[in-house]
């Protein structure tokens, strides 16, 4: 039993990626009906900074127990809000927004959603038992997690955040009968016979069956004999030459097959 048993001390499998992705738009509008510089239409910007990291880790503990696990969180990288980003045109306020980003990466960004998956199975060693190795037994848990911020209005009204969590528990019993009726020498002299019994039941799939008439034992071979072809029947032709008021006398009509008179 203990030879059969070994525990991996260092998982299989290590996987961790991060990705940014920053989106910035600014548009700017020049008014051309009117020279006065103070109606200028304001500068619009719209900028979006996000952070998404994904970890996993496959790891074999035993060779029936399994263990898997993924994670995914996603952050938000705060910036100052409706400014332009621009050194040369908006100096200070470019300032302002680097100083703001740099102390948002040094703290992994705002949390807007975090997901965690985990699964054990364990498929139950009961070979290792004489009078249970006909029986197999797999078993598996599933944990899910998952957090997700809430909205937060410019006046700081916050709806408070999301949270769910689940778990599954599932098994599965299979059992073969033929090694549980093995296990008796009756059952097992049983099965030892009906398996010869079950192939010569079992017709010839290459051999066709053919249709035989009552006979002599030799009649099949000859009616397996191509036929000969038929003769062909022998024409009887006769000519004659009539004389102007003759008379002629037909003799008796003999029937030939296949004749014609002419």
């Amino acid at each position: 039993m203990l030879k059969d048993f070994s525990l991996n001390f260092l998982p299989n499998s290590l996987t961790a990626s991060s990705k940014l992705t920053r989106y910035y738009y600014e548009l700017q509008t020049r008014n051309l009906t009117m020279d006065d510089q103070a109606l200028q239409t304001p500068l619009t910007v719209s900028k979006d900074f996000l952070w998404n990291t994904d970890f996993s880790v496959n790891w074999n503990l035993t060779k029936n127990l399994k263990f898997n696990m993924s994670v995914n969180n996603q952050a938000e990288v705060e910036e100052t809000r409706y400014s332009p980003v621009n050194k040369e045109l908006y100096f200070t306020e470019y300032q302002h927004w680097k100083d703001t980003v740099s102390r948002s990466l040094r703290e992994f960004g705002r949390p807007l959603n975090y997901n965690q998956t985990a699964n054990v199975t364990w498929n139950v060693p009961l070979n290792i038992v004489p009078f249970l190795d006909f029986l197999t037994l797999s078993t598996q848990y599933n944990a899910l997690y998952e957090w997700e911020r809430s909205t937060t209005y410019d006046m700081g009204t916050d709806l408070g955040n999301q949270i769910m969590n689940q778990r599954t528990l599932s098994a599965n019993a299979n059992a073969n009968l033929v090694t549980l009726y093995n296990k008796s020498d009756f059952l097992k002299q049983v099965l030892a016979a009906k398996k010869p019994q079950a192939a010569n039941k079992q017709p010839s799939r290459n051999k066709q069956p053919t249709a035989q008439l009552p006979g002599k034992p030799g009649d099949d071979q000859a009616a397996a004999k191509p036929a000969a072809p038929a003769k062909e029947a022998k024409k009887f032709t006769q000519s004659m030459t009539l004389q102007p008021d003759s008379v002629y006398e037909r003799p008796q009509q003999q029937t030939y097959p296949g004749c014609s008179l002419r």
